[in-house]
């Protein structure tokens, strides 16, 4: 795939996410294999061979971007000690609010406040739909009213610390991971020069490999080249109106 856009931005403060190192990984990765088949072919296929030592080897730093980022894009658990605990922390912290509401739910003088017997999720937080009614009767912080005025949506009290909690722990989340992704973005930089070129390489050998591959479909063969000035042309074919009889 091409992944130019994505190095250009694998710059620090370029804004590169997590997608944008995965796929500079897949990529270089695939690249290190071209490279270790082309060097791997018999000697008399010189120019492919020189075509392969000229790639150059990016091992070293796909290995750091794996480390950090996994193959879908996600951030690892493990990509550092500080994100593996605030994640940690975030699921525990997650499950205690989620147990502390929904132990209102269970309460039938609570049920009987509400529009229905539903959690909802109002900017990271969770809350209880009051009948407008009822405002005021479960103790909590109001974030905000239906469109229709008849539903007020509660934070109960039991949950507001450790909703501001969770919030915390979520911006700790992305703080490191701004900041670990910004540290592959360093490595990444000066370097990031030679990707592009090896890219280009790349598709050199790409193309070469479509050609190979579109004459051995056919039954192409490489013309002789002579010094006499005579053209002969036994059994010439237009290669597009071969393909277009295959089809």
């Amino acid at each position: 795939s091409d992944i130019t856009d994505s190095l250009r931005r694998a710059v620090p403060a370029g804004g590169a996410t997590g997608d944008d190192f995965a796929a500079i990984a897949s990529t270089l990765e695939t690249i290190g294999l071209v490279r270790s088949y082309l060097l791997e072919l018999p000697e008399e296929l010189g120019s492919l061979i020189a075509l392969g030592g000229a790639l150059p080897q990016f091992a070293d730093d796909v290995a750091a971007i794996q480390r950090v980022v996994a193959s879908d894009g996600q951030i690892r658990d493990d990509a550092s000690d500080r994100l593996q605990r605030i994640r940690r922390e975030t699921d525990q912290t997650a499950q205690q609010v989620h147990d502390v509401i929904y132990s209102y739910l269970r309460r039938s003088e609570v049920r009987k406040l509400l529009q229905d017997a539903t959690v909802t999720i109002h900017q990271d937080r969770f809350v209880l739909p009051v009948r407008a009614e009822n405002r005021g009767r479960l103790p909590g912080v109001v974030h905000r009213v239906s469109g229709s005025g008849a539903t007020v949506f509660v934070e109960p009290n039991a949950c507001v610390e450790l909703n501001n909690r969770l919030t915390d722990l979520r911006d700790d989340e992305r703080l490191e991971i701004a900041r670990l992704l910004n540290e592959l973005a360093m490595r990444l930089a000066r370097k990031v020069p030679t990707m592009l070129r090896a890219l280009k390489l790349a598709a050199q050998v790409d193309l070469l490999s479509a050609k190979a591959q579109y004459s051995y479909k056919f039954n192409f063969i490489r013309p002789a080249l002579a010094d006499d000035g005579i053209i002969r042309l036994p059994q010439a074919r237009h290669p597009l109106l071969i393909e277009q009889f295959y089809r």
